[in-house]
């Protein structure tokens, strides 16, 4: 059983396989040749002047066309980066939200969610709610925007651990990090990560410049990794009765690739990508 904010997460983070996939596919595709003529003098057979009048200015040469599908690669993937961070969020705000409303209902302890932030509702954003559970999803959206300006993925994850009282143990996010924190790199500082993410993540490759190598071995470990993380959490926000009946999918959802590793919670292991190894 699993929340359908999973298989939201899960719908909206699979769309981009697709383009992994195919710039994949177009890569090998020009590695082999394919794609253009030794005779012509277009570095793609199929560049048309009118409809393509960037590239009918390339030349006919393996450096231009490896530099074309290098930067839609980083294009792709740093686009991919960015949508883990961004539907992870998504799904914790969605969590809140549904636990504030089941907490109440059901005499959960909302004093858990709300802990000692001071949140207030004016009489008119009360009466134009509505309905309680309209009042519970504005007051979680408060919570979690106020959890969110301390800018720190690390704490966001760590606060929802801790009002739902998950126990999600410190591996499991330690995996998930290294990709999640990455978004802020490659939004706010061009792909240049400082000293203080090389330090903290030096399994992520850094070229000369400091900047991260993305590649698509590192994207499916992301995938892995922010994957597991969500799996990690929703099984137990779950079992620990938080979320509605309405807002659950008895029918189990699991990663629909065969050659995706995800990790295996393990406390006792100090390397945070030791166990890679399940595989589904």
């Amino acid at each position: 059983m699993n929340t359908k904010f999973f298989d939201i997460f899960m719908s909206r983070v699979n769309n981009y396989r697709h383009d992994i996939e195919l710039v994949d596919v177009i890569n090998i595709s020009i590695i082999k040749g394919k794609l253009s003529s030794v005779e012509s003098d277009k570095c793609f057979d199929d560049v048309e002047c009118e409809q393509h009048p960037t590239l009918i200015g390339l030349e006919n040469c393996d450096r231009s066309r490896l530099q074309a599908i290098r930067h839609l690669k980083a294009t792709i993937y740093t686009a991919f980066i960015k949508k883990l961070y961004e539907e992870l969020v998504i799904y914790l705000n969605s969590l809140l939200r549904s636990a504030a409303i089941k907490g109440k209902r059901d005499g959960l302890g909302t004093e858990r969610i709300v802990g000692d932030l001071n949140i207030s509702m004016s009489v008119r954003q009360i009466l134009e709610a509505g309905t309680w559970e309209n009042i519970a999803r504005e007051a979680a959206d408060q919570i979690f925007r106020n959890i969110e300006r301390e800018k720190s993925t690390a704490l966001l994850i760590d606060k929802i651990n801790k009002k739902l009282a998950l126990n999600i143990s410190d591996l499991t996010v330690k995996q998930a990090l290294p990709f999640l924190e990455m978004r802020h790199v490659l939004v706010h500082a061009n792909g240049i990560a400082d000293k203080k993410y090389q330090k903290d993540y030096p399994d992520i490759p850094i070229d000369s410049n400091g900047k991260i190598q993305l590649n698509y071995s590192l994207i499916l470990e992301a995938r892995a990794a922010v994957w597991n993380l969500v799996k990690n959490i929703d099984k137990k926000v779950v079992r620990a009765g938080w979320i509605s009946s309405e807002d659950l999918n008895k029918i189990n959802q699991s990663m629909p690739s065969e050659n995706i590793v995800v990790s295996v919670e393990n406390d006792h292991s100090t390397d945070p990508h030791s166990n890679l190894a399940e595989t589904f």
